[in-house]
């Protein structure tokens, strides 16, 4: 686990419940409560409450989520430029391949970390992307709906937990391939 996991994980918990839990007293202009009841598909009473709260605040997060990934990106970039390969330290480049890709502490493991990084950053942002842009299609004029549109949110939607996880467990499988290869090649080694 990386040094700062757990406290990333925590403020975005932190960060979704302030926004959930933000409004729960609140009245909206017409003095009702901003939240109605949860028989419809969203419980916010009209489209500028749902407007303000479900996307200008999942915006903001999700922009100082952006910045918060960027910056973790160029500092683990910084790092693995800084990072010399085993194989550059006389380790055997057969047990060189396999170490590098499965250590955090070589350019190339470091790298490889970066590339699943993005894996997941994707995963997350199409999702959202594209509800964002059928709600507010939505929302500029209701008569005038857009079939794809309304496809590609369904699809995605549904799809953004099985995404994320197809990301995990192929990035856990090819660490577990690799530890696999790793073993053997340091058994062939030592006998």
């Amino acid at each position: 686990m990386l040094p700062y996991e757990n406290v990333m994980v925590g403020i975005t918990t932190v960060l979704s419940l302030v926004e959930a839990l933000a409004y729960l007293g609140a009245r909206d202009e017409n003095d009702k409560p901003f939240y109605r009841l949860a028989g419809t598909w969203c419980w916010l009473g009209n489209d500028r409450n749902r407007l303000v709260v479900y996307y200008v605040l999942a915006w903001i997060i999700l922009i100082l989520s952006w910045i918060t990934f960027v910056l973790a990106q160029v500092a683990l970039q910084k790092k693995a430029d800084n990072i010399s390969n085993d194989s550059e330290r006389g380790v055997s480049p057969a047990i060189a391949r396999t170490i590098e890709e499965l250590n955090l502490g070589t350019a190339e493991g470091m790298r490889g970390h970066i590339r699943k990084l993005c894996l997941y950053f994707v995963a997350y942002i199409v999702p959202v992307v594209i509800s964002s842009i059928n709600r507010l299609q939505n929302m500029a004029s209701p008569g005038n709906t857009i079939f794809g549109l309304y496809v590609l949110t369904s699809f995605f939607g549904q799809l953004h937990g099985i995404v994320i996880a197809c990301v995990f467990f192929t990035s856990e499988n090819h660490k577990a391939r690799q530890r696999v290869k790793q073993r053997r090649n340091g058994f062939r080694i030592s006998t």
